[in-house]
């Protein structure tokens, strides 16, 4: 079972070693700037969560940090409130990413199910959720929650495809 805690509540020794699963398995995510502490870095991402200091371009957001039984930081999530023009078509409302040493365990299962009932919490009925078309394994999680594919659409920075499904949140 997983438990998630607010971005305030993440701790260095948790997030350095998920920041590492990352570097060992030579991916570029989570990673702290050469010579940033940490609640500085901390800092920079509560800018999403904050509606008066707001980087020019981006949405609200609210980010959970998952851990497993073992207290292990194994992934997290971001809830966008609202979608601009660029979440609209490539990045949905939620994205979310698990450590590469935790993958293939239904996390990212789990990781969605629990940020859709957060969704719900802050009224958004239906949710669009994004993957690369060649991450089978995103899709599938996406399916498992409900997901329904409407299109695929063309990111042209990076050339890849971009299939959208949209999540009916409604509770009956």
């Amino acid at each position: 079972m997983l438990r998630h805690i607010r971005l305030d509540e993440l701790t260095e020794p948790l997030f350095a070693e998920f920041s590492a699963t990352y570097r060992r398995h030579s991916e570029d995510r989570h990673q702290i700037k050469e010579g940033q502490p940490f609640r500085e870095y901390i800092t920079a991402l509560n800018r999403f969560e904050d509606p008066d200091n707001l980087p020019p371009g981006k949405v609200l957001q609210k980010s959970f940090w998952f851990l497993n039984d073992d207290n292990v930081l194994v992934g997290n999530s971001r809830l966008r409130l609202e979608l601009n023009k660029y979440f609209l078509n490539i990045g949905g409302h939620i994205g979310y990413d698990v450590s590469p040493e935790h993958r293939r365990k239904g996390y990212a299962t789990e990781i969605l199910r629990q940020t859709l009932l957060e969704a719900a919490k802050h009224g958004i009925d239906r949710v669009l959720v994004t993957c690369n078309e060649e991450n089978i394994h995103s899709q599938k999680v996406i399916e498992k929650n409900g997901g329904i594919i409407e299109n695929v659409v063309l990111e042209e920075s990076t050339g890849k495809n971009i299939l959208r499904f949209w999540i009916d949140n409604r509770k009956e």
